[in-house]
């Protein structure tokens, strides 16, 4: 399904561009893509090698910066950011990891975001 289909609700909200934007657990990288289509920088983060490496050969002429990285910790993710997106992640942690997720996103978002 499209980005827009599936986002439709809070694409009033996304930042003008280029804002800087990180896709937190982008899978294959559709919204990674579609963000940095719309003129965003976009970091794409993903844990599992696989996922990983298809959204970089899919989207290779995007541009898009992949890391490894993985809630709740996001230890290798650095800021700030103006716009964060966590779709069909949030729901795998539990609620100490959510916590400690939460801590770690407030931290990575830009001070006028």
């Amino acid at each position: 399904m499209a980005f827009e289909v599936v986002h439709e609700e809070f694409l009033p909200w996304l930042p003008p561009a280029p804002s800087r934007v990180v896709d937190i657990g982008a899978g294959s990288g559709r919204d990674a893509a579609a963000l940095a289509a719309r003129g965003h920088q976009v970091v794409a983060v993903e844990p599992t090698p696989e996922l990983r490496r298809i959204g970089q050969r899919l989207h290779a002429d995007a541009a898009i910066d992949w890391i490894d990285d993985a809630l709740p910790s996001l230890s290798g993710l650095r800021g700030p950011f103006d716009f964060m997106l966590l779709s069909a992640v949030w729901m795998r942690l539990d609620e100490r990891e959510r916590v400690d997720a939460m801590r770690r996103l407030a931290e990575l978002v830009a001070p006028e975001a």
